[in-house]
């Protein structure tokens, strides 16, 4: 069943994108931020990074008991959705330690 396989793959695009953002530098990376409020534009991006360096975790942890069990393969790939959105509003939110008072 292919959707066994979806979370693995996620995983590597995950991982990549988190990489892009941690080492985006002063780059306007993130669409989610106002980056004219921002001070310093590398460590969120850092800040960022390191957190979303954690969904291609989430992802490989689904994919492995999509393994074990195919039955859960896409209720499981609901769940990685809903981490990626939920990693998104953490980031929006937290950026706001980044602004400029």
């Amino acid at each position: 069943m292919i959707a066994t396989i979806v979370p693995f793959l996620a995983a590597g695009i995950l991982l990549i994108a988190a990489l892009a953002v941690r080492f985006a530098g002063t780059n306007r990376i993130l669409n989610i931020v106002d980056y004219a409020r921002v001070n310093d534009i590398e460590g969120l991006h850092r800040w960022a990074g390191n957190r979303l360096l954690l969904l291609p975790l989430v992802s490989v942890a689904i994919g492995v008991l999509s393994q074990r069990n195919p039955a859960l393969a896409i209720p499981l790939i609901i769940v990685l959705v809903m981490a990626v959105m939920g990693m998104v509003m953490w980031i929006a939110a937290g950026s706001g330690k980044f602004s400029q008072t």
